[in-house]
């Protein structure tokens, strides 16, 4: 073998492993597709609405294609607008690149958060190899009503002279000129509840809210009746059980079931107070002929609605 010949082998083995080396670069520079991020939760739940704190904490999982994956750094991106999130902007938290395997409760750092607050997220995550971060999708988180300062209605209920009903329905009609982007019900049963609004059942839920001690808590549940809600009149009607609000029970004092309910509505960033909910009146007693003319709108006429009582616990 000549010279000549000797050199060109040389060269060719040369070229070759550059553009092996090339090919292993922009791999590592690249998005992995074998990564996924999913399954974000905020204080361990999904899209959560009306958490109790302003410190939240974020949660997520990695999914691979390939054995041996692991998280070599993450970063947070929080927003007050989901559009921002798609540019790859943050004005609430943005915590840049953080070195670290954690993925569990990760607590939030960013600028402070509000009473009724409402936030998008999403994760960046680098595995082992990537020089880029994998996103995940956007998820949301809200904040609820923290102080009783926040509240603007009373405990409701029936007179005491009614007796002792165990699953009233309580009703409230109200206007809208023109639906907002978001608008929020939150609702403070003594007792189990269901919500219905304009013949609809809102959510899925049924022995509404957890029981609790209550003479220490009681727990507010959050509904986010955006696409309930119409242009008009509405109607918004709370089907009441007592469950464990009962006499022998620490902190019970009155024996039927009373709620608290707060509408509001979001209109250019700021939160509205639709109304307190002070309801027309009540039906003494719900059953099931009572349930189904929640289901259309004119028929709820066909019943007598008397004032209810305000309490205060």
């Amino acid at each position: 073998m000549n010279r000549q010949v000797i050199i060109k082998s040389i060269f060719a083995v040369m070229r070759k492993a550059a553009v092996a080396a090339l090919c292993v670069v922009c791999a590592c520079s690249s998005v992995p597709d074998y990564l996924q991020v999913y399954d974000l939760r905020c204080e361990n739940l999904i899209d959560p609405l009306g958490i109790d704190t302003t410190a939240p904490h974020f949660s997520w999982k990695l999914s691979s294609e390939r054995n041996g994956t692991y998280q070599k750094a993450y970063q947070i991106l929080v927003a007050t607008d989901s559009m921002l999130l798609e540019k790859g902007e943050a004005d609430l938290w943005n915590s840049g690149k953080v070195k670290s395997p954690a993925s569990v409760m990760v607590p939030y750092n960013g600028n402070e958060l509000q009473a009724r607050s409402v936030a998008y997220w999403k994760i960046g995550v680098w595995d082992e190899k990537s020089r880029q971060p994998v996103w995940s999708e956007i998820s949301s988180f809200s904040i609820g009503l923290l102080s009783l300062t926040d509240w603007t209605g009373s405990y409701i209920g029936l007179p005491r002279e009614v007796g002792n009903p165990e699953s009233p329905l309580l009703r409230k009609t109200f206007e809208i000129a023109s639906p907002s982007e978001r608008m929020f019900l939150y609702v403070n049963s003594l007792g189990y509840h269901e919500v219905f609004l304009n013949g609809a059942k809102v959510g899925l839920d049924v022995l509404s809210p957890p029981v609790s001690q209550l003479n220490k808590r009681s727990f507010v549940i959050t509904y986010d009746v955006s696409s309930y809600v119409q242009q008009g009149e509405n109607d918004l009607v709370i089907w009441l059980g007592r469950g464990w609000y009962q006499p022998r029970h620490p902190g019970v004092v009155y024996a039927g079931p009373l709620v608290k309910a707060q509408m509001e509505t979001l209109n250019s960033g700021k939160w509205d107070i639709l109304f307190q909910p002070t309801p027309l009146g009540y039906v003494e007693r719900a059953d099931i002929q009572d349930l189904a003319i929640v289901g259309e709108r004119g028929d709820l006429e066909v019943s007598v609605w008397k004032p209810v009582n305000c309490w205060t616990i």
